[in-house]
């Protein structure tokens, strides 16, 4: 049997085929779909990554404690986890490409309120409603 041809572990043949036949008429529009949306998940976790790089510097700017520090960081990651999975059954009814846009396009401005901060409470809130919004 060719490698090419087995069926992956855990799966059964008829599900590879059908697997296959389906990324075979994938259309143009659901390629850029799931390009877009992929495009927008690696680029909200490149912000928090990169948020850390700049911490030490908006530390000093804002004259933030390091637990304010850490409530920055944090609260990126805490309500990613706690909102993911009611949300992601919620939204699994609408159309994805209505759910990428709006995400899109309802967290541009709080990107910009955390760029603009000027004191720890309206930073957290803005990465809060960030994170939310994603």
């Amino acid at each position: 049997m060719l490698a090419h041809t087995r069926p992956l572990a855990g799966f059964s043949r008829p599900e590879v085929e059908i697997v296959r036949r389906e990324l075979g008429t994938t259309s143009f529009r659901g390629w850029a779909v799931l390009l877009l949306f992929r495009a927008q998940g690696s680029s909200v976790i490149l912000i928090s990554y990169t948020f850390g790089l700049f911490l030490p510097f908006i530390r000093e700017d804002l004259d933030i404690s390091p637990l304010e520090a850490g409530l920055l960081q944090g609260v990126w990651w805490v309500t990613a986890a706690i909102a993911s999975l009611p949300f992601g059954v919620w939204f699994s009814r609408i159309r994805p490409v209505l759910v990428v846009s709006l995400s899109l396009f309802l967290s541009i401005p709080f990107l910009f309120v955390q760029a603009f901060a000027t004191g720890f409470p309206i930073l957290l809130l803005a990465r809060f409603a960030f994170v939310g919004c994603h």
